[in-house]
């Protein structure tokens, strides 16, 4: 059975930047998609995390227990695999994963290998000439061969081609099926179809905060409109609204009263966006 993840006010504050506080819960066998531009606070929420930094104010609490600061168990128990991976590039692949089994007390040598096999890593060949893909599969490897219970991606997919990409999503979503609650996935990216084809929960930031925050159940429920002029509504229904080029634009659920009003209103239409996570990205930049 797996363990939530809680995070309560969590803040940090570098010159000219505050991040949080923010809180939330994150649950074992989901995949948790963070969104947001460049300077939003992603890579900052995933280094407080995994305790890279030491938060200004708030709490982590995991499996019912808060997580002191440099605490070696909760150390053990998650995977971080930053945007550029880095390891010993004079080691082979094989070498480098049997230096990490001598870390981690849980260390499944066959789970390891079996994975290695699976994305087609060849053990014999030197980790510095690996393609970024191919480092971003050996994180992968290592965090799931330490049996982490946690597996935090901060843009594991940025700069790679399309079919790469595609490998690395379905990976994941191979390995929270078959995992299920042993495995929690916080994966953070700029890149709408990434988190469209693996994320179960989406986090959206802007500024340091939580701006959107919703379930890809919810999200696929929702309905886009845009209403021309003054609409004399009550958004507080909303999940999101926004104004941009001359008119209101609204995102509520579509069983929802505020949906069946904006429908029926003369000057709202409903919308069909390609994408209504990149919808939701781009209005929670101008809420």
């Amino acid at each position: 059975m797996g363990h939530t993840l809680q995070i309560r006010d969590l803040a940090y504050t570098f010159p000219g930047f505050d991040f949080g506080p923010i809180s939330l819960t994150l649950r074992p066998g989901r995949v948790c998609g963070i969104l947001g531009p460049n300077g939003a606070g992603k890579s900052t929420l995933l280094n407080l995390l995994t305790q890279q930094l030491r938060p200004a104010g708030g709490s982590i609490a995991y499996a019912g227990r808060d997580v002191p600061w440099d605490d070696p168990d909760w150390k053990g128990r998650f995977g971080y695999i930053r945007e550029t991976p880095v390891f010993y590039d004079e080691l082979r692949v094989r070498e480098l994963l049997t230096f990490v089994s001598r870390i981690y007390e849980r260390w499944d040598v066959s789970l390891a290998d079996g994975l290695c096999t699976r994305l087609q890593l060849n053990p014999t060949k030197r980790v510095g000439d690996l393609s970024k893909g191919n480092l971003v599969k050996l994180g992968i490897v290592a965090g799931i061969g330490s049996r982490a219970e946690v597996l935090v991606l901060d843009e594991p997919t940025a700069g790679l081609d399309p079919s790469v990409r595609a490998g690395i999503q379905q990976t994941l979503r191979e390995l929270v099926a078959e995992r299920g609650e042993e495995l929690l996935v916080i994966l953070s990216s700029h890149i709408f179809e990434d988190l469209e084809q693996v994320a179960d929960d989406l986090l959206i930031l802007r500024d340091g905060s939580i701006i959107f925050e919703s379930t890809r159940r919810e999200l696929d429920r929702m309905a886009l409109y845009r209403c021309s002029g003054h609409v004399p509504l009550d958004l507080q229904e909303a999940s999101l609204a926004w104004r941009a080029r001359g008119a209101h634009w609204v995102l509520a659920r579509r069983d929802g009263a505020l949906a069946a009003t904006l429908a029926e209103h003369a000057d709202c239409a409903e919308e069909q966006p390609r994408s209504i996570i990149e919808a939701a990205y781009h209005g929670a930049q101008l809420s």
